[in-house]
């Protein structure tokens, strides 16, 4: 396959997944190349540097070096007449011409003519529609939740006119009136119209698919029964049922705390037309082994049902890929073997991670990304889904 051109957005979206892709399909010395030539990408988009992360980048450089004659070996470095054994790339080289003695300047000549141009935009918006040239600030702005003070700024005064404004889009803090994980590390939304109500069990095993959704629930009440003095039985032939398909999650930046992030829908969608086996996200849990809430403010609060996979391989075990693998957890009953599930506190939730299978040699023409998390068991947790993903499990998780 030869492509003739391609945007930023194909390119970020192959560096996300190419990693663990090619895992059983290149040999080990291919894919530690191409991981340290991610890694090396991922590193110097950081927002900021330290000695640390300038040696990291140092290393990752020095690992493609290393490892990079694989890449030629396996003719995947081409050009319009096939197979290249160099890594002259015309555009890196043009990145690189530019005068040294003065580029300082260049650059600050750049930033203080677009200044110019959009504060001469913003005067003359305000001017035309008779506006006062003060910029009142809210209290909510005082929360970093936004880089464009002048987009929060017109959305105020003329929301109207806020399409005239180029730039990052504001950034809806769910920390305010959201629901917060214990830590308050986390918000989570969830819309005031339900997407299903007054469910019966009958109606959840139709419409999940679920088979063991009251085994699940009657484990979580009994598990958080016996946590605490009240101890509570739960008849699952009485009483109904609320849904949502999604909901939001919400964090502060793992590389600046007081910054938060755009929050991310979690999709939670029973069997369709589109996907038949269903369409739900992944996510990492921290369920707390005890807590001191009574069960009432368990059934209380919003609930998940999980399905369980369990950690098979390490970073460690792999070098090459330096990724840890999951599988799923089954469990066998007088239905037969199926997936583990449980149910956990929506708050338990805290990050929304994205696993890549275990292709192997060759992919099966006939997997979708409808059916691919239910069509293998293994799965690689991709620590190169963006930029804040990487830095957290390279550091938390490390």
């Amino acid at each position: 396959m030869h492509i003739n051109q391609m945007t930023g957005r194909e390119h970020r979206d192959i560096q996300r997944t190419i990693v663990a892709s090619i895992a059983g399909a290149a040999p080990p010395r291919f894919i530690h190349a191409i991981r340290a030539l991610v890694k090396f990408i991922y590193l110097a988009q950081n927002p900021f540097h330290s000695a640390e992360t300038l040696l990291s980048m140092t290393q990752a450089l020095a690992d493609f070096h290393a490892t990079k004659d694989t890449v030629i070996e396996a003719q995947a470095r081409r050009g319009k007449k096939g197979a290249k054994e160099d890594f002259f790339i015309p555009k890196l080289e043009l990145l690189q011409s530019f005068r040294v003695n003065d580029f300082v300047e260049q650059a600050v000549r750049i930033l203080n003519r677009q200044e110019s141009m959009e504060l001469f935009n913003l005067y003359a918006l305000l001017r035309s529609r008779g506006t006062s040239l003060v910029n009142v600030k809210s209290i909510e702005d005082e929360v970093v939740t936004t880089v464009n003070p002048v987009l929060s700024w017109i959305s105020r005064i003329l929301p109207d006119e806020t399409h005239s404004i180029h730039g990052p889009r504001a950034v809806r803090n769910h920390f305010l009136k959201g629901i917060l994980s214990e830590d308050a590390l986390t918000a989570f939304h969830l819309t005031l119209t339900l997407d299903f109500k007054s469910l019966s069990l009958a109606d959840i095993h139709t419409i999940y698919s679920l088979i063991d959704f009251d085994q699940a629930l009657s484990q979580y009440i009994r598990c958080c029964s016996l946590s605490t003095d009240e101890h509570t039985c739960w008849d699952f032939s009485h009483g109904h049922f609320s849904a949502w398909k999604k909901f939001r999650l919400q964090l502060h930046s793992a590389f600046q705390a007081r910054l938060i992030m755009p929050s991310r829908v979690i999709q939670a969608y029973p069997p369709g037309d589109g996907f038949p086996l269903g369409n739900c996200d992944n996510v990492l849990p921290n369920l707390p082994r005890t807590s001191d809430l009574v069960l009432p403010s368990y059934l209380s609060c919003p609930l998940l049902y999980i399905q369980y996979y369990h950690f098979v391989a390490s970073p460690n075990d792999c070098p090459e890929l330096a990724m840890w693998m999951v599988e799923c957890s089954y469990v066998e009953d007088q239905h037969g073997k199926r997936r583990c599930g449980g149910v956990v506190p929506l708050m338990s939730v805290t990050h929304a991670i994205e696993l890549i299978p275990e292709y192997g040699e060759k992919v099966d023409e006939k997997i979708s990304s409808a059916i691919c998390l239910e069509s293998y068991d293994r799965f690689f947790l991709n620590t190169f889904a963006d930029k804040e993903s990487y830095h957290i499990f390279s550091t938390e998780f490390a």
